[in-house]
């Protein structure tokens, strides 16, 4: 059932919206064991903003403790929608390798892999990137606490790692 989900959460993209399910498998190992201590270089600010809008001013942090909205996605799929902004870390428009995963009461909830992913310029000083769906198993785990991890990582190794304690609302 799960691959079912990852699929249906991915086809709106194979249709033209973004890159297509070809596109959502994990590097091979070797690009795996590569990575660059980027702690003193750049930031990346994990958030969330409004389905299917991708709009700098609608983006809004997230922090340890804030809320999470589990929503009704386009795609009749439950979903919280991430996104991050960052600057001094990638490349303009430079590809990325994307994770994301939502845990709730020690349980996975959903992960999303996608490749090839890349940031559109703000105009404000910071990398956009929007529309991180990332679609979950169980519908009402709103109002409850959860952990968000993300991973975004460039060709060139440089990795940042987020790890979040949300309280989610919405779903069912």
């Amino acid at each position: 059932m799960r691959w079912l989900l990852a699929t249906l959460a991915v086809l709106p993209m194979a249709c033209g919206a973004g890159p297509g399910p070809e596109d959502d498998v994990a590097p091979d190992a070797a690009d795996t064991e590569m990575s660059v201590d980027v702690a003193d270089v750049g930031e990346l600010v994990l958030g969330t903003h409004p389905a299917g809008i991708s709009e700098p001013g609608e983006f809004r942090p997230l922090a340890d403790g804030d809320a999470l909205n589990v929503e009704l996605g386009f795609q009749g799929l439950w979903m919280v929608v991430l996104a991050f902004k960052t600057r001094d870390l990638y490349g303009a428009g430079e590809p990325l390798f994307l994770t994301g995963e939502l845990v709730v009461d020690g349980q996975s909830q959903g992960t999303l892999s996608l490749t090839d992913q890349k940031t559109t310029d703000g105009g404000d000083g910071w990398a956009y990137y929007f529309n991180f769906f990332l679609v979950v198993d169980d519908s009402r785990i709103g109002g409850r606490p959860g952990q968000v991890r993300f991973t975004a990582r460039d060709g060139a190794g440089r990795l940042r790692e987020v790890t979040l304690d949300v309280d989610l609302t919405g779903g069912e």
